[in-house]
C-alpha cells in the first residue's frame, strides 16, 4: 500500500494564482494525498477565497502562518523542520501540476531507497499561457550522486525546477535553505547539499507547468547573490571549469539586466575578453549583438 505523500503549497499574497495551483494538486491521481496550504500572506484575501473549498475537501489542511514564516526562506525552513511525512513536496502557489505528477515521483522515489529526492522536467507557463517549451532538454534520467554532479547540471542550465522535487524526510533531516549560500539562488545550494545525503534524480518527462513572467523575481538577476552561491559551491566542487562558467554567466546576466533596465549595455573590455576566451560560441556573440542593440531579450 502506498504511504502518504504531503504536498505543501506555500503561498504569499497570490489569491489570483493559488486556486489554480491548489486545484491542480487536488486532481492528482495519487490515492493517499495530503495537502497543506501554508499561507504567510499579510492579508485575509486568500483565507476568504479558499474557505469553502477547504470545507469541501477533507484532504486540505489550511494553516495561517505567523512571524516564524515572515520571509520565503524562513517559510521553507519552517516546513522542513516541522514536516512529519516521509514523502513530501514544497510546491509554489503559482505553478500547476499535471494529474500524475505525485504518483510518478512517488513511484520512483519509493522504489529507489538510496535517493534523497527526485525532481522532474516542466513545461513553461509564460505570462499565463501554458506552452510546450521545456525547462531542460533530455531523454535520459539524470542521476546525481553528489554535489558536484548537481552543480554541473545547474551550470549547463539543465536543472529541474525547485517546486518539482519530492523529498524523503529520513534522508534530508536537518537540512535547510541558507540565504547566505546564494541568496534567492539558495535552492541550488540546498539541492546540491542534499545530493551528498543519498543522491538526487531528474526525470526528463514534464509533469508540471512552471510559471514565468517578466515581473517575477526569479526572472531578474542578482549579481552579488549569485556570487555568494558561487562562493559556496567552490567549497563543494573540484572541477574549476564549472565555476568559471558560472562566473561568466553571472557577468553576462548582470550586463543583460543593465540593458533591460536602461536600454543600453555598457562596453566592458574585460567582459569582452572573458566571453571571447571562454565562451566564444555562447555569451560572446550574444554580448556583441547586445552592444549593437540587435538582441535585447
Amino acid at each position: 500500500m502506498n504511504k502518504d505523500v504531503c504536498v505543501y503549497i506555500l503561498t504569499h499574497n497570490r489569491p489570483n494564482d493559488i486556486l489554480r495551483s491548489l486545484n491542480s494538486v487536488r486532481k492528482q491521481d495519487f490515492p493517499n494525498l495530503k495537502i497543506v496550504v501554508s499561507d504567510n500572506s499579510d492579508n485575509d484575501t486568500t483565507t476568504e477565497l479558499l474557505k469553502d473549498l477547504i470545507r469541501s475537501d477533507a484532504r486540505i489542511n489550511y494553516i495561517r502562518r505567523g512571524k516564524e514564516c515572515s520571509s520565503a526562506n524562513a517559510h521553507f525552513n519552517y516546513i522542513l523542520a516541522t514536516n512529519i511525512h516521509e514523502y513530501f513536496m514544497l510546491f509554489h502557489d503559482d505553478d500547476e501540476m499535471l494529474p500524475n505528477m505525485v504518483s510518478v515521483l512517488y513511484e520512483y522515489l519509493s522504489t529507489h531507497d538510496s535517493f534523497s529526492a527526485v525532481g522532474c522536467n516542466a513545461y513553461f507557463n509564460i505570462n499565463g499561457k501554458n506552452t510546450k517549451k521545456k525547462m531542460f532538454i533530455s531523454k535520459n534520467i539524470q542521476i546525481m550522486e553528489d554535489s558536484e554532479s548537481v552543480v554541473k547540471q545547474y551550470a549547463m542550465g539543465n536543472t529541474a525546477p525547485f517546486p518539482s522535487f519530492m523529498y524523503r524526510k529520513s534522508k534530508i533531516i536537518g537540512s535547510k535553505m541558507d540565504w547566505l549560500k546564494g541568496g534567492k539562488y539558495c535552492d541550488c545550494s540546498f539541492i546540491s547539499t542534499i545530493a551528498n545525503k543519498g543522491g538526487v534524480v531528474y526525470l526528463p518527462q514534464c509533469y508540471m507547468y512552471y510559471f514565468i513572467s517578466p515581473s517575477q523575481d526569479s526572472q531578474h538577476h542578482e549579481f552579488f547573490q549569485y556570487l555568494s552561491l558561487i562562493k559556496f559551491l567552490s567549497t563543494q566542487v573540484e572541477d574549476r571549469s564549472i565555476l568559471l562558467n558560472m562566473r561568466i554567466f553571472n557577468i553576462y546576466n548582470y550586463l543583460r539586466d543593465l540593458q533591460l533596465k536602461t536600454g543600453n549595455i555598457p562596453y566592458r573590455r574585460k567582459a569582452l575578453f572573458l566571453f571571447y576566451k571562454y565562451s566564444l560560441f555562447n555569451f560572446f556573440p550574444k554580448y556583441i549583438l547586445r552592444l549593437l542593440k540587435l538582441y535585447t531579450k
